[in-house]
């Protein structure tokens, strides 16, 4: 599993990091979201993925992130996601040729259906069918795969999608055993990805720490992998 992207400057780096994680049987490559925003090219991670999901010969799922949903949540009610466009959007939309006239509250609310409208006008249908398709969980032997995690002390069929999206210390501070182990991506605190008896957070904050992480399960053997930017390896 590839950890959070979120920083597309790490996207050439991650690509090494899951064609080491290869094994000789055919593995399951799993991204666990967040492919846009907080960097200047959100457009060519998508590129990037699509051109993955079509052309590998490996089984690959690319699961939804919050900051997938906050995008299309944009596309469809623009004039409510504006705290997202003043946050994280724009450089998304910078990535796509639309320029965004500052960051003040008033401008982008006289402006935000035209960025909507420039944008679709920008995004090729490829991405916009590939960010509605993503799934928000998936399963493998005695792994379950999420973007956040889940709710402690309610079953797996029966979490919601905000959860699964978007929790945070209620899930990360919790002893409680699913039925599987939980990886995920989401929450992060340092260059090192977290494991527990319940979990394993593999999110590094590469669009702030340059570190993104995969990890390799195969039977009982866990392995992490990272790929560094120059400025990471520099700072270690």
């Amino acid at each position: 599993m590839v950890a959070t992207i979120l920083c597309p400057r790490c996207w050439k780096r991650s690509s090494r990091t899951w064609r080491r994680s290869s094994t000789v049987a055919p593995p399951l490559l799993v991204f666990c979201g967040d492919y846009v925003d907080r960097g200047p090219q959100s457009s060519q991670v998508l590129t990037a993925l699509v051109w993955l999901s079509r052309q590998s010969t490996l089984e690959i799922v690319f699961l939804r992130g919050n900051h997938e949903v906050m995008l299309l949540d944009f596309l469809d009610h623009p004039d409510r996601n504006i705290p997202w466009l003043r946050r994280d959007g724009a450089q998304t939309l910078m990535s796509y040729g639309v320029d965004v006239p500052g960051d003040d509250l008033a401008s982008l609310e006289t402006a935000c259906r035209a960025l909507r409208d420039r944008l679709l006008d920008k995004m090729p249908a490829s991405h916009l069918a590939f960010l509605r398709g993503l799934p928000i969980r998936t399963m493998c032997g005695d792994y379950l795969f999420v973007h956040a995690g889940l709710k402690p002390r309610v079953s797996i069929a029966r979490q919601s999608e905000e959860d699964c999206l978007w929790i945070g210390e209620e899930f990360l501070s919790a002893d409680y055993r699913f039925d599987k182990i939980v990886v995920h991506g989401h929450s992060w605190s340092a260059d090192e990805p977290e494991m527990t008896a319940n979990r394993i957070g593999i999110d590094t904050g590469a669009y702030s720490t340059g570190v993104l992480t995969a990890v390799r399960l195969e039977g009982e053997t866990i392995v992490f992998l990272q790929a560094r930017t120059r400025s990471a390896e520099t700072s270690c």
